[in-house]
């Protein structure tokens, strides 16, 4: 300070830019949706929150991105838009095997929580055996709650078939109930041996022994079986019978003789 001095410090105003964020669909933003007012230069990070069931899709406006956190230089004002939209899941169900899938209900999309039933059903000579993929089990209906994209296979086997063989031995017939060809695994089938007159049913050998003339068998193979049958003993009177027959005669004709 070597002489009286003056000087002025001149202060110029920071421009100021409002952010308008507007939401479409069920969601949230931070900055909150409204009109904010920031400085000129001023970085503003906005994150969009979808509520549960939707998901965030983009932005939109003088910002467009996908992602869900953006930063926004504050430049000038600004509008923009958070997008949402209400997520959705698809069931893909397959089959191995022969059979069908009755789906309850049989939509293209689910919304989040939905329950779905499955009924697994199997063409004739087959089986259900078990479902693999988003879900495991042996159930045939089962229920399913879709809160995400599901893959599920219904998995189908052809139950085996055996052949039944009855054969006769002596004279005499087999009723089978139910009489078949072939039998699925598990089939019981009834046997009833009928002896014809003057013989007599005696037991069944082969895949079944046993003297009860009526038998159930279960089919899990092959099976071959035989009835047999012996001709019934005619009784012959010995000696001794033979006598007192022939003296019971003789005593009645002697005894008419004297009654003459």
């Amino acid at each position: 300070m070597w002489e009286d001095k003056e000087i002025t410090a001149n202060f110029e105003a920071i421009e100021e830019y409002d952010l308008t964020i507007h939401i479409e669909g069920e969601g949230s933003t931070e900055p909150a949706e409204g009109t904010h007012t920031y400085y000129e230069g001023e970085e503003v990070i906005v994150e969009a929150t979808p509520e549960e069931g939707w998901e965030f899709i983009e932005w939109t406006g003088d910002v467009t991105s996908t992602d869900s956190i953006i930063s926004i230089t504050m430049d000038e004002d600004k509008e923009i838009t958070a997008w949402f939209e209400e997520h959705t899941y698809t069931l893909d169900v397959t089959i191995e095997g022969e059979g069908s899938v009755e789906i309850d209900p049989d939509q293209d999309e689910y919304e989040p929580g939905t329950e779905v039933t499955l009924t697994a059903v199997a063409d004739e000579g087959w089986e259900f055996v078990e479902w693999t993929g988003d879900y495991e089990g042996t159930a045939s209906e089962i229920t399913i709650t879709m809160d995400e994209d599901k893959e599920i296979t219904a998995h189908f086997t052809e139950i085996p078939t055996y052949e039944l063989t009855v054969n006769i031995d002596g004279e005499g017939s087999v009723e089978i109930d139910p009489d078949q060809d072939e039998y699925e695994e598990g089939t019981e089938v009834t046997l009833t041996a009928v002896a014809d007159e003057d013989w007599e049913f005696v037991e069944w050998t082969g895949d079944y022994e046993g003297t009860a003339s009526e038998i159930t068998i279960t089919m899990d193979e092959d099976k071959e079986i035989t009835a047999v049958f012996e001709e019934e003993e005619v009784e012959v009177p010995g000696f001794t019978t033979m006598f007192l027959m022939l003296s019971a005669v003789i005593a009645v004709a002697i005894y008419y003789k004297k009654k003459q």
